[in-house]
């Protein structure tokens, strides 16, 4: 047969000896696999080769101004001239090759798959009071005995590195949900974990009271029933399925009852009404399976802001809240983490703000206040600096503009860098004080006196960048 000079795309993949974080999963493994960029060269081929797969950009068509700049590339057809035998589209072919789906209309088949590559990004590491908080949040982070250093590389100029990740779609026809994988899971082969299948959903539910439907989403993430982790994992999940969601889109969620908020921005983000919120046993007609998705990156947090309104680019001038969020109050849903001198801390703070006359106003946040995700939305867009000891109440975060200040008081006992990274992400900076917990319900007593240095000489002012994309080369671009 005649054969013909083609140009395909070869991609050159490095495996490089660091750890991997799959999203959602607390488990390493000991390998990362960095994609190269690729190159164009001539090859020979026959004129019945497989024919390149091009690659496309995630929800191009939806994308803000923001977001589409690191928005995924996806591949959604395998071309084995250089793809990755572990890539979706690829993963299909030889899944659909033992199955009956091609003669069988009505069976269970993988009708489409698809290869996130999500771009290389850096986040500058935090500021800090002095060196010696420095010191010891560093080496916390670098500690190998934590699992922080899986899911990134530390890098020793002031910023840590994010590369080599991935993600994968599938979309399953004539499929259902019964138990696999566990929903609101944190155990192994759980959505989001780095070893979560789908392969149970391709095999016949045996319950035959199973909600029938056109199409469902698989959502049901760790404690996705929870406003923080819909907000950490969940929105991911949706985001990443955009494409192949509409309103008519039923979402297995999880089995627990979900929180008020959760259910209003599954319809204000995504357009899913709560009575399409549901739990298994399900089969449908259409079944789409976002598990394999990552839990840090920038394209995800700054899509659901735009999808849920967030006043990106509100004015520092127009933002006078400093925010204190206390758990000295009764409105937390876990104890501890109490502030022992926090009316000190307070006066303080209260005081630097009547003394800089910049209009700005101390308001200690009380969530009960609000009675919709809007009024949430709405509050957040006028906060300039937010405050307080660790807690779920940071998750607000997302709703605040870019440049925000965040302050968090971490009992060392329970270290973590979940803020450091989400507000990084989001163009926030943040300022980490690790302390030493008083007692076994993990209460802190604050230095007041650096608390106030870092506001009296960070507040109000516009920041350098905390976040930027990541290339290997100078290329002076």
């Amino acid at each position: 047969m005649k054969t013909k000079k083609v140009i395909i795309l070869q991609v050159l993949l490095v495996t490089i000896f660091v750890g991997t974080y799959i999203a959602g999963s607390r488990t390493t493994t000991s390998t990362l696999t960095v994609l190269r960029v690729p190159r164009s060269v001539e090859v020979e081929s026959r004129q019945d080769s497989v024919p390149q797969s091009k690659p496309r950009i995630l929800n191009n068509a939806t994308n803000g101004q923001e977001s589409k700049k690191w928005a995924p590339y996806v591949y959604s057809s395998c071309d084995s001239t250089w793809m990755p035998a572990h890539f979706a589209p690829c993963i299909k072919e030889r899944m659909n090759q033992g199955s009956s789906c091609s003669l069988n209309p009505t069976a269970p088949c993988i009708a489409e798959a698809e290869e996130l590559i999500f771009p290389d990004f850096e986040i500058r590491e935090p500021g800090f009071h002095n060196a010696t908080y420095r010191n010891y949040w560093v080496s916390s982070v670098t500690d190998p005995r934590r699992d922080f250093h899986g899911r990134m590389h530390w890098v020793h100029n002031g910023w840590a590195r994010y590369s080599g990740q991935f993600g994968q779609n599938f979309i399953l026809t004539n499929a259902g949900y019964e138990a696999t994988p566990l929903a609101d899971s944190w155990s192994a082969g759980a959505c989001m974990a780095w070893d979560t299948d789908f392969s149970a959903m391709l095999r016949p539910v045996a319950n035959g009271a199973a909600k029938k439907v056109r199409k469902a989403l698989f959502a049901a993430s760790p404690d996705s029933w929870s406003f923080q982790h819909f907000l950490d994992r969940t929105t991911h999940l949706a985001i990443q399925a955009g494409e192949h969601i509409d309103t008519d889109t039923y979402v297995v969620s999880g089995a627990k009852q979900r929180q008020e908020p959760v259910k209003e921005m599954w319809n204000l983000a995504f357009g899913v009404k709560a009575d399409h919120l549901v739990s298994s046993p399900i089969t449908a007609e259409t079944l789409i399976f976002p598990c394999r998705s990552v839990l840090i990156h920038p394209y995800f947090q700054i899509r659901f802001a735009e999808l849920m309104g967030v006043a990106r680019t509100r004015p520092m001038s127009e933002r006078k809240v400093v925010l204190y969020l206390s758990r000295n109050q009764d409105n937390t849903l876990n104890g501890g983490r109490r502030i022992v001198n926090e009316d000190a801390l307070l006066s303080a703070v209260t005081k630097l703000v009547e003394e800089r006359q910049q209009g700005e106003e101390l308001v200690i946040y009380d969530h009960r206040k609000f009675s919709t995700m809007q009024e949430v939305v709405s509050f957040w867009s006028s906060v300039r600096a937010v405050f307080g000891p660790h807690g779920s109440a940071f998750h607000n975060h997302w709703f605040a503009p870019k440049n925000t200040m965040l302050i968090e008081f971490v009992p060392r006992d329970r270290f973590q860098i979940l803020w450091w990274e989400q507000s990084a992400l989001l163009g926030q900076t943040y300022w980490p004080f690790a302390l030493a917990s008083e007692n076994a319900q993990h209460d802190m007593k604050v230095p007041v006196d650096a608390v106030v240095s870092i506001l009296r000489e960070n507040l109000g002012k516009i920041p350098e960048p905390v976040l930027r994309k990541y290339y290997p080369w100078d290329t002076g671009y």
